[in-house]
């Protein structure tokens, strides 16, 4: 077994990966903000329509950065967000999300 240096045991602590990965995520929903303005906002269309553009371009540009970052990060396969458990695992998050905003409002 290979001895971990301190630096390789910080970057594979729990807490720096979320770290890592929240500010991964914030960055790329930045780009497409910003994208949205230089683009999206000289166009004429109702504000609406721009909201649906961007929220589809950003969904998919969050989940394939997650993907690819946890992919070479952690040398990993992402099952989490596979098809086949995706439904089972939706259905927990919306339960649980149900669940705290009952208990907290």
């Amino acid at each position: 077994m290979k001895k971990q240096t301190a630096l390789q045991k910080t970057l594979h602590f729990f807490l720096t990966k979320i770290i890592i990965g929240v500010a991964a995520i914030v960055a790329l929903v930045a780009l497409v903000e910003l994208l949205r303005k230089l683009s999206l906002d000289k166009m004429n269309l109702t504000d609406n329509i721009k909201n649906i553009i961007v929220a589809v371009i950003e969904s998919g540009i969050v989940v394939s950065g997650y993907i690819l970052l946890f992919r070479v990060y952690e040398k990993r396969q992402i099952n989490e967000l596979s098809a086949s458990t995706f439904v089972k695992n939706a259905i927990v998050g919306c339960v649980i999300g149900l669940l705290l905003q009952s208990l907290l409002f």
